[in-house]
């Protein structure tokens, strides 16, 4: 599986350290409003780093994580459905 991750604070990153250590996680495309953080995450969890939301879902991913802020949370889950994920 290709997973997206929205978020990279401490939830985000979370989710990234436990997804990149399963077997059926192939790889992970991460997204955050801060590009140090969407970097960070890369570099530790070998993820590819896409410069927006919108760039996560048009990578080709099997589902995503939202772990932005909560008042994010609504527009980032409409996106993923209109996108198929």
């Amino acid at each position: 599986m290709r997973i997206g991750i929205l978020g990279l604070g401490r939830i985000g990153a979370f989710h990234a350290e436990t997804l990149s250590r399963l077997d059926a996680v192939e790889s992970l495309v991460v997204s955050d409003p801060f590009a140090d953080a969407a970097k960070a995450a890369a570099e530790r969890f070998g993820a590819e780093v896409a410069d927006s939301p919108e760039a996560v879902l048009a990578a080709d991913v099997d589902g995503v994580v939202v772990a932005a802020a909560t008042d994010a949370h609504p527009g980032l889950i409409l996106a993923c459905v209109e996108a198929g994920v």
